[in-house]
């Protein structure tokens, strides 16, 4: 991670830390870091090919061919998962994958709004309410599997914010698995006066009956098995200079990457 600030600071691209130890550029502008790409690859003539779909790879000797008409010796896949498909991330990198012979682990969605059945959610009584820095114990089956501490949003669905986020992996595969689950919210003194009016103990639970899937989830759970790729220059261990990196592997981070 030192590397890539190090990376982007050089390129006259400043960064700044936030919660959760993320980095954004201190532009606040996503096409900053666009941009900055851009220019670095501009200034070492890299060729760049839009509307181009990579429908196939094989590998002949020490040459991989795409689309049976580009001829290269290096491959770095960085497709992205299955998350947001209105923005075209099909999930194409894991065929690709599979048909050099990787192994693929079960994907899900996470990072993930909550969606909640609940007549205290569905009648939006505590709708755009957030608990700041609040407690949650996540039960499965009404027994506590999992304890989390942050911000959390009351929305007209559900729940969200980003312990909702946080938490939804473990709540998507628990509902995978046919499982009852339910967050019980630890209540401090200072809790809002809407809520205080419907709660009379020092929690709520809240039954969780789904997420909102792929179409919000800023992160892919499974992919790439990282047995498959060296964890010191993601180069794949099947096959000799092909990297693969961000949510086409196995790994689950907050917002992604």
């Amino acid at each position: 991670s030192q590397d890539i600030i190090k990376f982007f600071e050089s390129n006259s691209c400043p960064l700044k830390e936030e919660d959760n130890n993320r980095m954004f550029p201190i532009t606040n502008s996503s096409q900053t870091i666009i941009d900055t790409f851009s220019k670095i690859l501009k200034s070492n003539n890299v060729d760049i090919r839009t509307g181009f779909n990579v429908n196939n790879i094989r590998k002949i000797d020490e040459e991989y061919i795409i689309n049976d008409e580009i001829a290269t010796k290096f491959i770095v896949l960085a497709t992205g998962g299955t998350t947001y498909p209105h923005l075209g991330t099909t999930g194409d990198g894991y065929k690709l994958l599979e048909n050099l012979g990787h192994k693929i682990t079960e994907l899900m969605p996470t990072e993930t709004p909550l969606v909640s059945n609940d007549l205290i959610i569905q009648e939006k009584s505590f709708q755009g309410i957030t608990l700041k820095n609040v407690s949650v114990e996540l039960l499965i089956n009404n027994k506590i599997k999992k304890k989390m501490t942050g911000d959390l949003l009351f929305t007209h669905f559900g729940l969200s914010g980003p312990l909702g986020l946080h938490i939804s992996y473990y709540c998507q595969k628990a509902l995978k698995n046919n499982k009852q689950v339910s967050l019980k919210i630890k209540l401090s003194n200072d809790i809002p006066k809407k809520i205080k009016s419907f709660i009379d103990e020092d929690f709520l639970i809240i039954n969780i009956n789904d997420t909102k899937g792929w179409k919000t989830a800023f992160v892919t759970a499974g992919g790439l098995s990282l047995k498959e790729v060296n964890p010191r220059n993601f180069e794949s261990k099947l096959h000799s200079n092909l990297f693969i990196i961000g949510e086409l592997l196995d790994i689950n981070a907050h917002t992604g990457g």
